[in-house]
């Protein structure tokens, strides 16, 4: 659950700065579960021009939710063939290179996270 923060009384050296993941969290595995493309934006408006994919996971712990951005040409697999072998049972798992977490405020006025990483890759697990 999020908890609404007062941005006047924010008085942080950490907003809009990138910490490695590996500092905040145990277990690096991830479950996928969408990779969608991002677009850029000029003026507000879609460019047409794919910069990277976001890549929807949960933590093998306590199944927290997270979207990680990655700059790359083309993404692990299409999300319609993930979603396919997902519906037939298959389970992905997949570890975040240089992933890092950034506190920024929100267009709403929050303090939220903003996950990257330099690539991603497919891990092999006993899970």
């Amino acid at each position: 659950m999020q908890r609404k923060v007062d941005i006047k009384w924010l008085n942080t050296m950490l907003v809009n700065k990138r910490i490695s993941l590996e500092s905040i969290i145990i277990e690096l595995v991830f479950i996928l579960l969408r990779i969608t493309e991002i677009q850029e934006y000029k003026d507000g408006k879609p460019t047409g021009v794919v910069s990277g994919f976001a890549y929807e996971v949960v933590d093998t712990v306590n199944y927290d939710h997270y979207i990680f951005k990655v700059e790359q040409a083309t993404p692990l697999m299409s999300n319609e063939e993930l979603q396919e072998r997902r519906e037939a049972g298959e389970k992905f798992f997949v570890e975040f290179i240089n992933g890092t977490v950034m506190a920024y405020v929100s267009q709403k006025n929050s303090l939220e996270d903003s996950f990257k990483a330099d690539d991603v890759r497919f891990v092999e697990t006993s899970l």
